[in-house]
C-alpha cells in the first residue's frame, strides 16, 4: 500500500502536471509565488513595451515563469532570481520582435487598439511603441526596464552590469532617437531640453 501511494503521490492523482523542482525544497513553492505576485505587473508591461500586442506579451511572461518554476532549483540560488526573470522576459520579446513580420501590421493593430490600451496601459502610445521597438537591444532593454519595469537607472544599471553614466547614456539616445521620429513628435507632442531620466516618470512624460 505504501509503494501504491507513493506511486500516487509521484504522479499526481488528477493527471496534473506536477512542477517537482520547486517543491523539492521546503518552501520553493511559496518563494516562487512571492516573486510572481512581486514582478508579474512589471514584466507584463516590459513585454507589452516591446511586443506592442498584450496577448503576446502575456504568453512570453508566462512561457517565461513555466520555464522559472521548472528550474526554480536553480534560479531560486541566485542573488537577484527577479532580475534573471526580468532579463529572461525582456530577452524573449525582443527575440520575438526581431521574428515577426511586417512592421507596417503592427502598427495597423496597435492604432486599433490605441483608444483602449492608451486609457488603461501605463506604457507608451502606439507611435512610441513601434519606434522603441527599432532601437537597438540594449537600447530596447533599458527603456523597458527604466520605463516598462519602472526600475530606476542604478538598479538598471545592476541588471544590465553597466555604469549608471552608461545606462543614462543608453536612455538619452534612445529618446533622442524617439524624439526624431515624426510620428513620435505627433504622439508626444514638443520637445524640449535632454535631461538625466527622472525617477518615477513615464516614457512620454520624458519625451
Amino acid at each position: 500500500m505504501q509503494m501504491v501511494d507513493e506511486e500516487r503521490d509521484s504522479s499526481g492523482s488528477d493527471g496534473a502536471r506536477q512542477p517537482s523542482d520547486p517543491g523539492a525544497q521546503p518552501g520553493g513553492d511559496s518563494a516562487f509565488v512571492q516573486l510572481v505576485s512581486r514582478e508579474h505587473r512589471g514584466l507584463l508591461a516590459a513585454a507589452t513595451m516591446i511586443v506592442a500586442d498584450a496577448a503576446l506579451a502575456e504568453e512570453i511572461v508566462q512561457d517565461v515563469l513555466e520555464r522559472t518554476y521548472g528550474r526554480w532549483h536553480k534560479v531560486s540560488t541566485m542573488d537577484r532570481p527577479g532580475a534573471w526573470v526580468r532579463r529572461a522576459v525582456i530577452n524573449q520579446s525582443i527575440s520575438s520582435i526581431r521574428r515577426r513580420g511586417s512592421e507596417r501590421r503592427a502598427i495597423r493593430r496597435l492604432r486599433a487598439v490605441r483608444a483602449t490600451d492608451q486609457v488603461h496601459s501605463p506604457t507608451p502610445a502606439p507611435e512610441i511603441w513601434a519606434a522603441v521597438r527599432a532601437l537597438p537591444d540594449n537600447q530596447v532593454t533599458a527603456v523597458a526596464l527604466h520605463y516598462g519595469v519602472d526600475l530606476s537607472v542604478r538598479a538598471v544599471a545592476d541588471e544590465m552590469d553597466l555604469s549608471e553614466s552608461a545606462v543614462k547614456t543608453l536612455l538619452y539616445r534612445a529618446r533622442c532617437t524617439l524624439r526624431a521620429d515624426p510620428a513620435v513628435r505627433r504622439s508626444a507632442g514638443t520637445f524640449g531640453e535632454l535631461p538625466d531620466p527622472r525617477e518615477n516618470a513615464t516614457l512620454e512624460e520624458e519625451l
